[in-house]
């Protein structure tokens, strides 16, 4: 992941990884639940932008769609701010 910038919850930042676990952790130790992202599979035109743009690879193209692996997904939005197509919200 170096050299490779990513937009967070409108935070550009070059280590997500330490972020997310973070956010992972604190919301299991508060009782707070993660939101994955939701891909709608209506709109979605599988472009792969997601996929690109997460930093946990939660996301995998199928059958011509994305779909997130929501136990994967860091809740981190990198996906929503990437996809053409306004497919991806957080749940």
């Amino acid at each position: 992941m170096t050299g490779r910038t990513y937009k967070i919850n409108g935070a550009r930042t070059r280590a997500p990884g330490f972020w997310i676990t973070t956010r992972k952790r604190l919301s299991a130790e508060k009782g707070v639940e993660t939101m994955p992202a939701v891909v709608n599979q209506e709109t979605c035109n599988g472009c792969g932008e997601c996929v690109q743009a997460c930093p946990l690879d939660a996301i995998k193209i199928e059958n011509e769609k994305a779909h997130v692996d929501p136990d994967t997904c860091g809740d981190c939005g990198a996906c929503v701010d990437v996809c053409p197509t306004q497919s991806i919200t957080l749940s």
